[in-house]
């Protein structure tokens, strides 16, 4: 079968970009780039014109293409130095991001990310800067059909997570590896509307002063090895939609607040709800994803 009319294409991290006969392979749907590391040199996307999924572990900078993109859907892992308008603005149906930010300075490309209508799933891994901008934009119009987020390493001030709040149609929220930082968060009212499914890990959480009314649709509340963390909020028994809590290596009172909810949603009647707490065997992140 000749190149033109591959589909699927998996190459591995020692093959040269440029060293593929790009110009022969503008049916290719699927690039997967067995690399962990950052890809150097870019890649021209517009020689690639029925291109949807372009996957790899580390990261890849693109070339803006010179025409709309209408193909591309998903991009797994992007050097956050792509994020520019120029590139989102010729890739509109893009549904899947995940992005990757270095450490040193850099322009707001999180703001970019406006232009992006249709996105629907957004990973970020590496420090955020200056999320406060996206407060000068309608918040209705930023990111407005994301319905799963996930933040790995953002170091975001828990004061700062109302923006994430405020997301129109979030459904499902990972917080990851200091995603946010601080010792107590206090989220603001008329947050999380739609938010379902919250997981946080592995962060400095001590403090959680948050109510029923923060996440009155709330479905699933995960914790990944906490320590810090006092306890859940009680009121978090009120919730009506609350179907169950899974705690995986975390504090003594953490479990102990979460029997207490428990307990709490007994006496009103539900006995569906379950606190489930997690063994190493029994526990597997992607089931969330």
């Amino acid at each position: 079968m000749g190149l033109v009319h591959l589909r699927y294409l998996k190459i591995p991290a020692t093959l040269k970009l440029n060293s593929l006969p790009l110009f022969m392979l503008w049916n290719l749907q699927k690039l997967d780039i067995d690399a962990s590391l950052s890809i150097s040199e870019p890649l021209d996307i517009c020689r690639l014109p029925q291109l949807k999924f372009l996957y790899l572990v580390g990261t890849i900078q693109l070339v803006p293409p010179r025409s709309v993109h209408h193909n591309l859907e998903s991009i797994r892992y992007l050097d956050h130095m792509s994020c520019t308008e120029e590139l989102f603005m010729r890739i509109p149906n893009l549904r899947t991001l995940g992005v990757i930010a270095g450490w040193g300075k850099a322009f707001n490309w999180f703001q970019s990310l406006a232009c992006l209508y249709k996105l629907e799933d957004l990973h970020v891994c590496g420090k955020i800067l200056h999320l406060d901008s996206v407060g000068s934009l309608s918040i209705e119009n930023f990111l407005p059909n994301l319905k799963k987020l996930k933040l790995f390493g953002t170091k975001l001030n828990w004061k700062k997570m109302y923006v994430v709040g405020m997301l129109p149609k979030l459904e499902v929220l990972f917080l990851e590896d200091d995603a946010g930082v601080g010792r107590k968060w206090k989220p603001r009212d008329r947050g999380f509307r739609g938010l379902k499914l919250l997981i946080i890990g592995n962060c400095d959480l001590q403090i959680w002063k948050a109510t029923g009314d923060h996440f009155h649709v709330l479905e699933c509340l995960v914790f990944i090895e906490l320590e810090g963390l006092k306890k859940i909020p009680s009121d978090f028994a009120h919730i009506t939609t609350l179907k169950s809590i899974k705690l995986y290596r975390c504090s003594n009172s953490i479990i102990s607040s979460a029997k207490c909810i428990q307990e709490e949603k007994l006496d009103y009647g539900n006995d569906a709800f379950t606190v489930d707490i997690l063994r190493d065997n029994e526990f597997d992140e992607s089931l969330w994803y």
